[in-house]
């Protein structure tokens, strides 16, 4: 009974070994730029230049990156990366009137994070992905928008197996959203509505 005991831990080291750092999860804390969109709203006798404002605001973002690859120069891993922001200020002006609303974001974009050099202390990395963005308006209006991400950053190792550090700079590219006013036109199609993200935090490893 001893021995198979002891066979039991060591199987468990052994597996717990193998698929060490097979996977990482970060949490990250920074800060949103603000945006400027000029806009054509179109009013009940002639269109009317418009401009959505969004102010610069805290975000927060948690990474799941699962290995696909490794090698010593790389690792490929895939990534599924959720971000959000919340209360952030929407200024909207069309023509002499303006306004002022609380705009909440989600991003949820999977896809593909290719790190240099993984085995060393400081590995830069490279992302990029797509998937969904979700804007929200207080009074209810709530708009669902194609996205795509890309992104770079660092990973620094510490004393710590498990525990490591992180900063990067993303952005997430969608879809222009109307905010609740539904006859706006905006002078580009397709995906140019930049939400750039800066920040920083801890990532752990297993």
């Amino acid at each position: 009974m001893k021995r198979f005991s002891i066979l039991c831990v060591i199987c468990c080291l052994a597996t717990t070994s193998a698929l060490a750092q097979k996977a990482d999860v970060a949490f990250i804390v920074g800060g949103l730029f603000g945006t400027t969109t000029n806009v054509v709203v179109l009013g009940p006798v002639a269109p009317l230049p418009g401009t959505f404002k969004t102010d610069a605001h805290l975000f927060l973002e948690g990474a799941l990156g699962v290995r696909l690859v490794d090698a010593k120069a790389f690792s490929l891993l895939l990534e599924a990366p959720v971000a959000g922001i919340t209360s952030q200020n929407l200024n909207t002006l069309v023509s002499a009137f303006s306004f002022t609303n609380k705009l909440s974001t989600v991003f949820i974009t999977p896809g593909l994070r290719v790190k240099i050099l993984p085995a060393e202390l400081v590995s830069p990395w490279v992302s990029f992905g797509g998937g969904w963005a979700h804007y929200s308006v207080d009074g209810g209006h709530k708009t669902n928008k194609g996205a795509i991400q890309y992104g770079f950053g660092l990973d620094f190792k510490t004393g710590v197996p498990l525990l490591g550090f992180r900063v990067e700079l993303r952005d997430f590219v969608t879809g222009e959203p109307n905010f609740g006013l539904q006859t706006v036109v905006s002078g580009e199609g397709g995906l140019h509505r930049h939400n750039f993200l800066a920040g920083g935090g801890i990532v752990l490893r297993f």
